[in-house]
């Protein structure tokens, strides 16, 4: 028996190494205790540092598949694209030779004649020619003479309408006549503007203008003069004046002829205006 140098314990002087710590012992030589350490020292160091075995490599098998079945994909789609290509050479080729068709070209069109509107002229309008001014007219005379040319400028009076416009307006009557006689006025021609603004807006017979015009101050010679120049239609101002009574209220045939016939229109106007608005 003897001592293992390196765990202390005993064994067998027959054995090669420690059976505790596998420290080799190599018989009881003492010439081998170097040999036997070195070897023990490349054993643990084997044993601690074992050399990793490298396992074998397998041959990838499967990309060499992909890669066949690939080829014969691409060697297929090239045998058909050949095929399509000759097919559209041919179809181009064939169009290329068709004719072209022909497009039709669009006639022109001359353009409309457009009627030309004639200038309109404008109505002549009787500007009032004011006498001249008295030097021996009072202050008062002359504004109201400058009132009256003011008013006459854009609407129509009679000699008494404007008399009491003048008034109204605070002048004196004396001062008011001065400046109605010496304005210059046309009563005629006033009696037909104010007839044709009467039509204008509302309908009347040619009594009932007449009559309208007289009440504003125009003598019967001047309001029948205004009536007859303003060339209204007495026929349509019947229609018209039944049409705006059937606006508002209901009448029979014989009942609208009696009011348009109390209006002033004659029965022959009566009974047109009434056709008109469909008796």
């Amino acid at each position: 028996m003897i001592y293992c140098p390196e765990c202390g314990r005993q064994v067998s002087d027959q054995a090669r190494a420690c059976p505790n710590c596998g420290y080799p012992l190599a018989g009881s030589d003492p010439s081998n205790v170097g040999t036997n350490a070195n070897a023990y020292e490349t054993v643990n160091i084997q044993r601690f540092n074992p050399v990793p075995q490298q396992k074998p490599k397998k041959k990838k098998a499967l990309p060499i598949v992909i890669a066949v079945v690939v080829g014969l994909i691409v060697i297929s789609y090239a045998a058909k694209g050949g095929s399509g290509s000759k097919t559209t050479t041919r179809s181009s080729l064939s169009s290329s030779t068709a004719q072209p068709q022909s497009i039709a070209t669009p006639k022109s069109v001359l353009p409309q004649s457009v009627a030309t509107p004639k200038p309109v002229q404008p109505q002549s309008v009787s500007t009032p020619t004011p006498a001249p001014v008295d030097d021996s007219a009072t202050l008062g005379e002359r504004n109201a003479l400058a009132s009256a040319n003011s008013y006459l400028a854009f609407s129509s009076f009679s000699r008494s309408g404007l008399i009491e416009q003048l008034e109204f307006e605070g002048y004196k009557q004396s001062e008011a006549e001065y400046a109605v006689d010496n304005c210059g006025a046309d009563w005629n021609a006033q009696a037909k503007k104010s007839a044709e603004s009467y039509l204008s807006f509302s309908s009347f017979s040619r009594s009932g203008l007449i009559e309208q015009l007289e009440f504003e101050g125009f003598t019967h010679e001047q309001a029948i003069y205004g009536v007859d120049k303003s060339g209204a239609d007495w026929n349509e101002q019947a229609a018209k004046s039944a049409k705006s009574y059937l606006s508002f209220s209901s009448f029979s045939r014989s009942g609208l002829i009696e009011q348009l016939e109390f209006e002033g229109f004659t029965h022959e106007q009566a009974v047109y205006g009434v056709e008109q608005n469909g008796y």
